[in-house]
């Protein structure tokens, strides 16, 4: 018999850290190859971590809780001696880079992802945040009614549950702290998601410089094209196909920085931000550039409702290679997006309202909505970000041109 250990993987070039939210099994239970054993949870989703080798779970080196960093070991198994060198590969590591004459596909690129068909997470279906909230308040997700989509739990159950049985969100708080005049509702530290997101950006900013070009786009294109197509289509719909096809005139943008080289990939691998309590979870449409607007509304349904079930994968978060982040839906006009390493790039885009604009001597109402394109300075300078730009904002105005993204893809015309 060999003892083989449980590593943490890396899923995605930025990930170096994940917490262990809980183990599946125990000391002493069998395990079977790719079967989950662990749940641990990084800066961008929950994931289950799958035993490498079929065996006895012998020893849980980290306890729920628990930060470990990637390619440390979660726990330890007791196989069969024949098992034991496939089973404790390091975790799967970016290849080399290619050539710079040839511009890779994010297919070659980008790493390896983790095993497909990970099985779904036991109990209750319940939101990240939920499952926290219910092990901090110490609430059996069992006994909560879910109020989400298809019966999900919410932060709000939970928290509602824990109020009904008595328990305080507060009652953590430490009784002993001096008096002040400032009445505290409830502390609460930061932890899992939200530490990993903050800290994450806070080394963004701090090592890349961020620029941002902001501009009002006439989205009369937009709205009429919306109109003709009877609401088939979202805003996001239309901008990501609209982006998508910007990034393939101008791919400077469609690009990661990677230890000091410029990686500028063919397909156009579009990251969509979702806001979810604890923090902004971004799935990628793989492909955004050809699935035409049919298929990139069908993909973004899914990876949506994946999102908002607590469903989402880690390998369904992967592999973007430029993010679109929209809060026209809470009435911002404009904000400054910071960039998702390591790409390079990212578009904010704020509401869509009338605005009266001067047209050939004249004065005209029509919709506008301000785009914010943040970009790193490493990577290219102030004018291609702002070709970029320019052409997303002519896309928008024209209902002609997006009118020949629909069922087409989005290869520029």
């Amino acid at each position: 018999m060999s003892r083989v250990e449980v590593l943490l993987p890396k899923w995605g070039l930025t990930m170096t850290e994940a917490t262990v939210v809980r183990w599946l099994k125990s000391p002493g239970d069998t395990v079977a190859k790719d079967e989950p054993i662990v749940e641990v949870e990084t800066e961008k989703a929950d994931a289950e971590v799958e035993s490498p080798a079929t065996g006895t779970l012998v020893e849980i080196i980290h306890d729920a809780g628990s930060v470990v960093d990637v390619g440390n070991a979660l726990g330890a198994l007791e196989v069969e001696g024949g098992a034991a060198a496939a089973a404790t590969a390091p975790p799967t590591e970016a290849p080399a880079p290619v050539a710079a004459e040839a511009r890779p596909s994010a297919e070659a690129a980008l790493p390896g992802r983790p095993p497909a068909g990970a099985a779904e997470r036991k109990g209750p279906r319940a939101s990240p945040v939920a499952r926290r909230a219910a092990r901090e308040l110490g609430v059996e997700l069992g006994t909560v009614v879910g109020s989400g989509a298809r019966g999900l739990i919410t932060e709000g159950d939970v928290r509602a549950a824990a109020e009904s049985s008595g328990v305080s969100a507060a009652s953590s708080a430490d009784a002993s702290a001096p008096a002040s005049e400032l009445r505290v509702g409830a502390k609460e530290p930061l932890r899992g998601r939200r530490k990993a997101i903050g800290e994450a950006l806070s080394r963004d900013l701090s090592t890349s410089p961020q620029v941002t070009l902001t501009r009002s786009a006439d989205a009369s294109g937009l709205q009429a094209l919306r109109q003709t197509t009877h609401g088939d289509y979202s805003v996001n719909d239309l901008l990501i196909a609209a982006t998508a096809a910007a990034l393939q005139r101008h791919p400077a943008l469609n690009a990661h920085l990677v230890d000091g080289e410029i990686w500028t990939f063919d397909d156009v691998n579009m990251g969509l931000a979702v806001d979810l309590e604890g923090g902004l979870i971004v799935p990628v449409l793989r492909g955004a550039g050809t699935l035409g607007l049919d298929g990139i509304r069908n993909e973004r349904l899914r990876l949506v409702e994946g999102v908002r079930s607590g469903t989402t994968t880690p390998t369904e978060l992967m592999d973007g290679t430029f993010t679109i982040t929209n809060l026209g839906a809470w009435n911002i006009d404009a904000f400054t997006p910071i960039i998702n390493p390591p790409q390079v790039a990212i578009l904010g885009v704020g509401r869509m309202v009338d605005r009266p604009a001067a047209i050939n001597g004249g004065l005209v109402v029509r919709p506008e909505m301000v785009l914010s394109v943040t970009f790193d300075h490493r990577a290219l300078d102030g004018r291609g970000a702002a070709e970029f730009l320019d052409e997303l904002c002519t896309l928008l105005a024209s209902a002609e041109r997006l009118g020949e993204l629909v069922g087409a893809g989005s290869t520029p015309r």
